[in-house]
């Protein structure tokens, strides 16, 4: 998934390059399926050292959002999680 880890029981629906949309160097949108509240819960943990600076995280019911970006603010990750679809999206921009 664009150099970012594949959580287990996760399903990529659709991913897409955003480079040229977005106008970034290095930008990817993943859409998940299976992406319960745990499983959104273990995917912050396992990319929590490759994202250690947490820019927000919210959550509005069963509904979730992660921003953080790399120690050195290069790089940074958007995990959204909808725990009643079990539906998410990750984006990675650099």
């Amino acid at each position: 998934m664009g150099g970012l880890p594949k959580p287990d029981g996760v399903t990529v629906k659709m991913g897409m390059d955003m480079t040229n949309v977005l106008g970034k160097e290095y930008a990817y949108s993943y859409v998940v399926g299976g992406f319960s509240e745990e499983k959104y819960k273990e995917y912050i943990e396992l990319i929590s050292e490759q994202f250690p600076s947490v820019v927000t995280e919210t959550q509005v019911e069963n509904r979730f959002v992660h921003i953080a970006a790399s120690s050195d603010g290069e790089h940074n990750v958007l995990v959204e999680c909808n725990g009643d679809l079990e539906e998410g999206q990750i984006r990675y921009y650099k």
